[in-house]
């Protein structure tokens, strides 16, 4: 139970920060988050984990897609669809 605690206050904390840094710092803009350890910037990611498939919408669409349709297939089948760790 206590990792859904934790779980909620870390996902509070991150949409906390990342509205705090819309409503305050431009687009390349810094500030201290930790003075003298850690910076924090604003930049925009305009593409999947770390910007992969950036400026691919279509390509990122499909392999969604097909990870969910996977995904969805292992669930209703499990291993009457043959696959060995489902």
């Amino acid at each position: 139970m206590w990792y859904f605690l934790l779980f909620a206050a870390l996902l509070g904390a991150d949409q906390l920060i990342k509205y705090w840094t819309v409503e305050h710092l431009a687009l390349g803009e810094s500030a201290a988050f930790w003075p003298g350890v850690m910076r924090l910037t604003r930049v925009h990611n305009y593409g999947a984990a770390w910007s992969s498939f950036s400026g691919q919408t279509a390509a990122l669409a499909g392999r969604a897609r097909w990870r969910c349709c996977s995904a969805l297939r292992i669930c209703w089948c499990g291993a009457s669809c043959g696959i060995p760790w489902a």
